[in-house]
């Protein structure tokens, strides 16, 4: 019992898709932030042990 796949259905798919790529991206970018923040934080702390 195969269901037709209508216009609306595919349109929905694709709006998905859309959102958890969206999704994706937002998390890859804030995992990017943490990680230049924890390496700024790691240069901060070497360079006030030189001194």
């Amino acid at each position: 019992m195969n269901k037709k796949v209508t216009k609306q259905d595919k349109i929905q798919r694709e709006k998905n898709q859309q959102k958890n790529a969206q999704k994706k991206r937002a998390r890859t970018m804030s995992i990017i932030g943490i990680v230049i923040a924890l390496l700024l934080v790691f240069s901060m702390l070497l360079s006030s042990l030189r001194f």
